[in-house]
């Protein structure tokens, strides 16, 4: 069962989640217009592999509150 402050917390990572969804695309954008550019690319790709632990991270720690393991 989950009680209303852990699925007020599930909430607020399935928002940040939208939140990254936004910026990874962006991220992508941005390494598909750097591609020509070999100063700018290693950047973008940097950014994106950032952004990409990122919502990994959250991911894990919303599993964590939905399963009870973070406790």
């Amino acid at each position: 069962k989950i009680n209303e402050k852990e699925l007020e917390a599930i909430y607020q990572f399935d928002a940040a989640f939208f939140d990254l969804a936004s910026q990874i695309g962006d991220a992508l954008n941005n390494v598909e217009a750097s591609l020509s550019d070999e100063a700018a690319l290693p950047a973008a790709i940097r950014n994106l592999t950032t952004l990409s632990r990122l919502a990994v991270e959250t991911f894990e720690r919303r599993a964590e509150i939905v399963t009870g393991s973070g406790q």
